[in-house]
């Protein structure tokens, strides 16, 4: 079960439409007064007026805190907070049914009946729920039986009633269960749907790598047709240069394919985190707007990971490039470094746990509007995006995600506040006792020399490391 999913459905469900849930409250509210007026009952008005409302208040409350993350326990809370908003609804139309006074007795009854048809309306998913629900229905249907048993004739009428009065909790118990199923059922429906379609667009997407390898293979031929052609030797050179550039192209394209795909091959090597950050920044930042500034707040000791260093790149470039496009009108970009352990870490996008162990992460913070709560754990599905189709291609943050498994950490994405955070997570690895060239290498020396690496040339530290405003 998607938990913040689950969470998001339940606080739709009881307070997404704003004038049932006016008629509701007013309703509870304005017969608590009709009830004192009719029958004299204060306290009993006040308190079940009062009772009913504020269960309401705490599961509203609750709800709301929990739409942006939710975990198995809090679905659980909020399903109990439901079952005792119903109970402080429901002590009232019972014991109205069970009075003498036909027109208490049939309010008791029209309200139990409206209570039946929301809970059928509602189609929980939990089955402790709907047992629940079942049970306190049960209870208040025996209630009223046994309230009127003395009214009937004895024999036949008061067997009717035994009959009636099981039929009715069979009848209801059957519907809340169908329709529990019959949400299941359709979430099912749905996801296999998404599936489908998921496949289609890797169809698609093959379509679009084999047109992109076309037009690269036809570059590479082409031009080394043209060199045999070609007599002057500098311009021979140009189409050589021409056909590497093609080649060049397609390779980075099944890079990035086999990284989506988690069967990338990785050529791990020990790294310092922050460098590979201030790399990327560096390699980034040009092509931001001017309107977007910048807060580092990395420390200036290094932290060693090993992971494929252009993996880690494509990774970075991604998460960054994501921020920026969040704040088009402008905003702050925070870059923050974090060690944590598994349980300090919280839950990652995709539900799992980080692996035994301490971490580095590295939190991107930007300011921009962030991703509503009912879809923020889907934004990391294949050709799942928020972006413009024309700008999407719907593999940014699975690549980074399926980087981070791989590399043994994972991908934790929150929207809190103005703006949406994510945090790449990778094992830590301890400082070598004495550095080999790979770990103190200049960037752009590794990626010369033939690494793995795209990292630029890196320029002289700044101050800005330690929370400057660039």
């Amino acid at each position: 079960m998607d938990h913040s999913r689950e969470i998001a459905r339940l606080h739709e469900l009881e307070y997404g439409d704003r004038l049932e849930l006016l008629i509701r409250l007013i309703g509870v509210g304005g017969g608590g007064v009709l009830l004192y007026l009719y029958t004299g009952w204060l306290i009993s008005a006040l308190c079940w007026s009062g009772i009913f409302l504020a269960s309401h208040v705490v599961q509203y409350r609750f709800l709301k805190s929990r739409l942006l993350q939710a975990r198995a326990v809090d679905v659980s809370i909020a399903g109990g907070l439901f079952l005792c908003s119903m109970v402080a609804f429901l002590w009232m139309p019972v014991r109205l049914a069970m009075n003498d006074d036909v027109a208490m007795s049939f309010t008791g009854i029209m309200l139990l009946t409206a209570l039946v048809a929301y809970l059928i309306r509602r189609a929980d998913r939990l089955a402790w729920m709907v047992r629940g629900q079942i049970l306190g229905l049960t209870c208040a249907f025996v209630l009223v039986f046994l309230s009127k048993l003395d009214l009937m004739s004895p024999g036949i009428g008061q067997a009717a009633g035994v009959i009636v009065t099981l039929a009715a909790i069979g009848y209801v118990a059957k519907a809340l269960w169908v329709a529990r199923q019959n949400r299941l059922q359709a979430e099912a429906d749905a996801a296999r749907s998404a599936q489908q379609q998921e496949m289609a667009a890797i169809g698609r997407l093959a379509g679009g790598v084999a047109h992109d390898f076309n037009n690269a293979l036809a570059a590479i031929l082409g031009n080394l047709e043209l060199y045999d052609a070609l007599p002057d030797r500098l311009e021979q050179q140009a189409a050589l240069s021409d056909a590497r550039t093609a080649a060049q192209r397609a390779e980075k394209m099944v890079g990035h394919l086999l990284i989506y795909a988690r069967k990338a091959p990785a050529f791990r090597q020990r790294l310092n985190l922050y460098d590979a950050v201030m790399a990327a920044v560096d390699l980034a930042r040009p092509m931001w707007p001017v309107v977007i500034q910048l807060r580092l707040n990395l420390p200036q000791q290094p932290g060693w990971v090993e992971v494929d260093e252009g993996q880690l790149m494509t990774a970075l470039l991604n998460l960054l490039n994501n921020a920026v496009e969040a704040m088009p009108s402008g905003g702050t970009l925070t870059l923050t470094a974090l060690k944590a352990d598994p349980a300090m870490a919280g839950q990652m996008v995709d539900g799992a746990a980080l692996a035994a162990g301490t971490h580095l992460g590295i939190s991107i913070q930007d300011t921009g509007g962030g991703i509503p709560a009912q879809i923020l754990p889907r934004v990391t599905e294949p050709f799942f995006s928020t972006k413009p189709r024309s700008l999407a291609a719907g593999l940014g943050l699975s690549m980074v995600q399926g980087f981070a498994r791989e590399s043994g950490g994972g991908l934790r994405l929150r929207t809190h506040g103005p703006g949406n955070e994510a945090v790449l997570f990778l094992p830590g690895r301890p400082a070598c006792p004495v550095a080999g060239p790979a770990d103190h290498a200049d960037p752009g020396e590794r990626a010369a020399s033939g690494g793995a690496g795209v990292m630029p040339p890196k320029r002289k530290r700044r101050p800005s490391r330690d929370g400057a405003t660039l």
